[in-house]
């Protein structure tokens, strides 16, 4: 027994020593970028060597970029009644701010950063050919970005072995896995999990044995969606006319192509793909009537990555208060307010960001000029996904108490709202309520069916848990349940 308790004193005094930073040589050099080193005590933006936590260094008050001891920036804290998720008010941390040359992570003008410098060579965001970023290297056995071997962590819980999404510890899942040196973005080795199903050849959306899609690999040089090693940068390979995600020029492939009507990854109107469809039963990686893929389905609670009614993972779970990592039901939290005219996480309002190029007709990611799709439209100030400048949107505005964050039942928000009524007119004021027409499709042997917005709330509340429907919202919230 004292030979036992012996060894595995000394087994744990060895594994602090190789666990400690100091120690390690693989740690990232180049202090002016480690994004995610844990070398740079300036950055050490999920430094897991703290065994308190550290999510995003929480020992660095100028960081914490998830700190739960800054009361200026607390993303995540509940008792911080301001928050301040990517505040740019904090002229410390300024996590999207352009202002801000010493992080400006999707800065263009800071071309020592520039994480999605497309003229900058010397970054790589998600190149693995680069080790000195390697910000997703599975090669670098000293970053493990999410590393859930350290039981201090644990973004998404290592007590649930069955789900651990991001989970390195379970090689069933190994969302991330770092263990994987292949890469297994979302576990091409667990045909079981493959979150989006790798089993499917119709699907493959990110699998790397698949070699004509291969979405985010690196190793296949026809593709390098991501590929920095890849001059001409390739975000989304315009070039390459096989996958062309964002490409509007491919209109075979066209992933976000809102021209070309034969793909719309994210429109709801082509059951062909419609990676957010919930009129395709077949794909519909946002669809709530499919329960085989359901990724954020709320119905789905063998999947439900976003579910509410699943206490174990509940990622935005508003039921479980033990995770609740957008919890909607704190009031105090509010993770990306956009309440707060000082945050502008992805301000629009600065022409020098523009992450989508929304003043590009040409481009347009994410094509706000189509009004069948409008998913993040920021040219519709009844819509406005990410423009926080739109006081009637909030898409993520713990303000509004009904926040919905991709809910249709809220006439006010409706995230991924299909139509709008209000385009041309007057924003209403912060207290006046925003009437949408929703173009809810549901699936039928003679195609999708648009419902009256009267019957489509298929985000209606189920038992006690559901989001508060928008009839009642009128006059001001008479009936609050979780949220």
């Amino acid at each position: 027994m004292e030979n036992r308790q012996r060894w595995k004193f000394e087994n744990e005094k060895d594994h602090k020593v190789k666990t400690n930073p100091a120690d390690s040589k693989d740690f990232c050099e180049n202090p002016a970028l480690d994004v995610l080193s844990l070398s740079n005590p300036a950055l050490d933006v999920l430094s897991l060597s703290n065994p308190a936590l550290h999510v995003l260094s929480l020992s660095n008050p100028a960081l914490d970029l998830l700190s739960l001891s800054n009361p200026a920036l607390d993303l995540l804290s509940l008792s911080n009644p301001a928050l301040d998720a990517l505040s740019l008010s904090n002229p410390a941390l300024d996590v999207l701010s352009l202002s801000n040359p010493a992080l400006d992570l999707l800065s263009l003008s800071n071309p020592a950063l520039d994480a999605l410098s497309l003229s900058n060579p010397a970054l790589h965001v998600l190149s693995l050919s680069n080790p000195a970023l390697d910000l997703l290297s599975l090669s670098n056995p000293a970053l493990h970005v999410l590393s859930l071997s350290n039981p201090a962590l644990d973004l998404l819980s290592l007590s649930n072995p069955a789900l651990d999404a991001l989970s390195l510890s379970n090689p069933a899942l190994h969302v991330l896995s770092l263990s994987n040196p292949a890469l297994d973005l979302l576990s091409l080795s667990n045909p079981a999990l493959d979150a989006l199903s790798l089993s499917n050849p119709a699907l493959h959306v990110l699998s790397l044995s698949n070699p004509a899609l291969d979405a985010l690999s690196l190793s296949n040089p026809a593709l390098h969606v991501l590929s920095l090693s890849n001059p001409a940068l390739h975000v989304l390979s315009l070039s390459n006319p096989a996958l062309d995600l964002l490409s509007l020029s491919n209109p075979a492939l066209d992933a976000l192509s809102l021209s070309n009507p034969a793909l719309y990854v994210l429109s709801l109107s082509n059951p062909a793909l419609d990676a957010l469809s919930l009129s395709n039963p077949a794909l519909d990686a946002l669809s709530l009537s499919n329960p085989a893929l359901d990724a954020l389905s709320l119905s789905n609670p063998a999947l439900d990555l976003l579910s509410l009614s699943n206490p174990a993972l509940d990622l935005l779970s508003l039921s479980n208060p033990a995770l609740d990592a957008l919890s909607l039901s704190n009031l105090a939290l509010h993770v990306l307010s956009l309440s707060n005219p000082a945050l502008h996480v992805l301000c629009l309002s600065n022409p020098a960001l523009d992450l989508l190029s929304l003043s590009n007709p040409a481009l347009d990611a994410l094509s706000l000029s189509n009004p069948a799709l409008y998913v993040l439209s920021l040219s519709n100030p009844a819509l406005d996904a990410l423009s926080l400048s739109n006081p009637a949107l909030h898409v993520l505005s713990l303000s509004n108490p009904a926040l919905d964050l991709l809910s249709l039942s809220n006439p006010a928000l409706d995230a991924l709202s299909l139509c709008k009524s209000s385009k041309g007119k007057d924003l209403p004021s912060s207290g006046e309520t925003v009437t949408l027409r929703k173009a809810t499709r549901l699936t039928s042997s003679a195609g999708p069916v648009a419902l009256p917005p009267a019957t489509a709330n298929h985000l209606k509340p189920r038992g006690n848990r559901g989001r508060v429907h928008a009839a009642e919202r009128t006059g001001g919230l008479q009936r609050q349940n979780h949220l």
